[in-house]
């Protein structure tokens, strides 16, 4: 819950929820422009918190299923 709700108090996040099954892992959704101030904020906020340094995953939306040739 930490993380989810501190991803929604930092500018450029549009969503952000808990995933199952691991503790203390979120999906979040952030402007591209923002990523930067989001991996700062959270990783900051997080290590005061709870004295551990978190992990960041990037992925980012290609343009799907398509045909090719």
């Amino acid at each position: 819950n930490f993380l989810v709700e501190l991803a929604w108090r930092t500018p450029g996040v549009i969503g952000s929820r808990m995933t199952g099954g691991f503790a203390g892992c979120t999906v979040s959704i952030v402007r591209k422009d923002a990523i930067p101030n989001f991996l700062e904020v959270t990783k900051q906020e997080y290590r005061d918190a709870f004295g551990i340094e978190p992990e960041f995953y990037e992925a980012f939306a290609g343009d799907g299923a398509h045909r090719i040739g």
